[in-house]
């Protein structure tokens, strides 16, 4: 009865360990749908975004061929979060919990790379768009100066012209005042 007893106890506590390990297996479950929920979110933004890069790279500008690179080692990191998914889908379920954190610890390093390596691409992407942007109203700027001056141009000479027709007028009238005042002394005299 002794053995009974201790066979009983060692029962119960299998029990209540496979108890814990399902309800872990359920969490996890939940977490890594959860994850994979998140990852295709991103993975869809980062599809865009490249989409988006891909049609505006006719504005060849220095930071793509960086942005390329990220966008590469961004692929190698999703094939091996994916590498890692698969391996904890095919492996079974061992009642340690040191054998399970394994994986969740290395997709969690992978996902954490790839949330900073789409920062990296949307800061990016960002300063790529304010720089085009920046460019263009430059552009408007040179182009509202150059109108400017084009008027200050034409003012000047209207400016000009005038000051001659008014040169030309006072001329004229200074040469009828010594015709008229000619006149006058000569028939004095």
């Amino acid at each position: 009865t002794e053995e009974h007893r201790c066979l009983q106890g060692r029962f119960e506590e299998l029990e209540k360990r496979l108890l814990v390990v399902a309800e872990e297996k359920v969490k996890l479950t939940v977490e890594r749908d959860e994850r994979k929920a998140e990852r295709d979110g991103a993975l869809a933004q980062v599809q865009q975004l490249q989409s988006q890069l891909a049609s505006s790279r006719s504005d060849a500008h220095p930071d793509v061929v960086w942005v390329e690179q990220l966008e590469q080692e961004n692929a190698n990191l999703r094939a091996q979060v994916k590498t890692l998914e698969d391996a904890a889908h095919s492996t079974q379920p061992t009642p340690e919990p040191e054998h399970t954190c394994v994986w969740r610890a290395q997709l969690d390093i992978r996902v954490k790379q790839l949330e900073r390596m789409s920062e990296q691409l949307h800061k990016t992407y960002d300063a790529y768009h304010q720089a085009h942007r920046d460019r263009e109203q430059y552009g408007e700027d040179a182009d509202k100066l150059r109108q400017q001056l084009a008027s200050s141009h034409d003012e000047d000479r209207r400016m000009a012209a005038a000051t001659r027709a008014s040169i030309a007028t006072a001329e004229a009238e200074d040469s009828v005042r010594a015709i008229h005042v000619g006149r006058g002394s000569g028939a004095v005299g």
